[in-house]
């Protein structure tokens, strides 16, 4: 987290590991609150996987099974206001 000397512009960035996946996501975001109002934005990239498992049935006494592994990778942009009421 980093903030600038006057608290107008914040930004921050991290990267998490998903233990189920086995994958590691990296994210960043920024937030200006100089001018009303407030912007922010952030952007999110990672690694994504499934296992898909099938099962079908050869006959009577047969069960096939077949596990598929996918992976794909995601990335992720965002932005939005926000206005910050004072109701006291």
């Amino acid at each position: 987290l980093s903030d600038n000397k006057f608290g107008t512009l914040s930004m921050e960035a991290g990267s998490y590991y998903n233990i189920n996946e086995r994958t590691w996501t990296v994210a960043a975001g920024a937030t200006y609150a100089e001018l009303y109002p407030i912007i922010n934005t952030s952007f999110l990239s990672g690694n994504r996987s499934a296992v898909i498992y099938n099962f079908s049935a050869g006959n009577d006494t047969t069960i096939y099974s077949n596990a598929y592994v996918e992976e794909w990778r995601e990335n992720r942009v965002s932005g939005g206001l926000a206005l910050p009421l004072n109701l006291t």
